[in-house]
């Protein structure tokens, strides 16, 4: 019996669904990424000061000026959709490479070498948007938030925040699945050479 006759039906719609979503999420999520700068006015204050990094700067935070206002301007908009055009293609790449792999799910290759590069990309995506988030988020977005504020107003926050392990262990993980998967591949291919 072929393996996609065998996987459940209930699996399959559930894969289905689930690649649907993520091929919306593919395009969606980058432009929400972006178009939340466009409408700062609406986003609560605790959370303006959570994306420059006032709120819980973390260990390393290094230069914290004073809790200037937030000016929004259309400058501020625009520096800011420009600035988080980056995280967003990176997001948009993940949830490419993990639309690509629930397709090839629907079509019941589970442990194949696509698979595998499957995992390797998402895993190379989230250690960049990790690293994005340790070392340019903050200053980049507390620099963009404070940009209309007059000389001595601005802020530039650097710091490292436990907020950033989650990513960085996720791409980790999905590497280390990847790493895992082309062993077991490769030896599922002797063993059929064996035979």
């Amino acid at each position: 019996m072929d393996i996609q006759q065998r996987i459940q039906p209930r699996m399959q719609r559930l894969l289905r669904t689930l690649h649907a979503l993520a091929k919306l999420g593919t395009w969606i999520w980058p432009l929400c990424t972006v178009g939340m700068w466009f409408g700062l006015e609406y986003i609560p204050f605790s959370q303006l000061q959570r994306m420059a990094g006032w709120e819980n700067p973390g260990a390393g935070a290094a230069l914290i000026v004073h809790h200037a206002p937030f000016h929004i301007t259309w400058t501020v908009k625009l520096v800011g959709a420009l600035v988080s055009l980056l995280p967003a293609a990176l997001e948009g790449l993940f949830l490419h490479s993990w639309t690509q792999l629930l397709g090839l799910y629907r079509q019941g290759r589970i442990f194949e070498d696509e698979n595998v590069e499957c995992f390797e990309r998402m895993g190379r995506w989230m250690l960049l948007l990790s690293a994005f988030d340790i070392f340019l988020s903050r200053p980049l977005y507390s620099v963009a938030l404070t940009l209309s504020n007059p000389p001595g107003h601005r802020t530039l926050t650097i710091g490292l925040s436990s907020e950033d392990v989650p990513t960085l262990a996720f791409g980790a993980g999905l590497l280390v699945i990847g790493w895992v998967m082309r062993e077991g591949c490769r030896l599922r291919r002797e063993a059929d050479l064996v035979v």
